[in-house]
């Protein structure tokens, strides 16, 4: 019995390791992908992969090179102006459960609303950050506080829309802010799209300004399978894991048992 165990432990060992290894088995494909490196300092759209989708008055858009960090994209306006800019791509897998935007935010100025939508071609998820910091879908649902994004601070976002129950959550920095927010029909006819904006309506202040930067663009497809909360993506290391874990410590229980004995 001593043989059998010294050579079965070493192969359970072997299968735990290569579990926590499966990075490819039904993991996150990523659909779209954009941190502006590629585009040149102070240009404006058309970008590599965003284009204008629409502005009034003197609203724009630049690639802004800010101290000691990568390029962002730079939304600008100032009083009655908005400025919108999308990017759209294809060949989604229809079997995925979710889609996820991951993007960092930093609103220089917040004198108007910052505006992000993403979806495929049936559904999208499309929510405001008020001048207050609040929250609110775009058809006018209160989601979060004032206060919930804070001026000049960095920010990592995560919209996550569940394809199946049409609804989307959203968090900031990894914190839940809100869930089971109900998706609009999709606006746009491609498979998939991002889309940025910014407004300053005539209800902000004479010469205040909406400055709102927008980097490192990622957009996921998710099976149904459990998430790796590390990563983002989804696999079957846990599943794997959770299969090889019990046989382990119900052989280190009957060892320790059998000693005893």
């Amino acid at each position: 019995m001593k043989k059998r165990i010294k050579y079965i432990i070493p192969i359970i060992l072997m299968l735990f390791v290569f579990a926590f290894n499966i990075s490819s088995v039904s993991a996150a494909g990523t659909y779209f992908s954009d941190d502006f490196e590629a585009e040149t300092n102070g240009a404006s759209p058309p970008y590599t992969n965003f284009t204008e989708e629409s502005k009034t008055g003197t609203g724009s858009c630049s690639i802004r090179a800010l101290p000691g960090a990568s390029q962002v994209v730079s939304l600008d306006a100032s009083l009655n102006d908005t400025y919108n800019i999308i990017a759209t791509f294809n060949e989604l897998d229809p079997t995925d459960a979710k889609l996820t935007l991951f993007n960092d935010l930093y609103i220089n100025s917040m004198g108007g609303a910052t505006y992000i939508t993403f979806g495929n071609q049936s559904i999208q998820a499309a929510y405001v950050i008020n001048a207050d910091g609040s929250i609110e879908s775009a058809s006018g649902t209160a989601i979060s506080a004032s206060g919930t994004i804070i001026g000049r601070v960095e920010y990592n976002l995560q919209t996550v829309i569940n394809i199946n129950s049409k609804t989307y959550d959203i968090y900031v920095n990894n914190i839940l802010v809100g869930d089971n927010i109900a998706c609009e029909p999709s606006s746009v006819t491609t498979s998939g799209f991002v889309m940025f904006g910014i407004d300053c309506t005539l209800t902000s202040p004479p010469g205040v300004t909406t400055e709102t930067f927008f980097d490192n663009i990622r957009v996921v497809g998710t099976p149904p399978n459990p998430p790796n909360p590390q990563t983002g993506d989804y696999s079957t290391n846990y599943l794997l894991f959770s299969l090889l874990i019990i046989p382990i410590v119900c052989m280190g229980y009957f060892i320790r048992k059998k000693r005893l004995l």
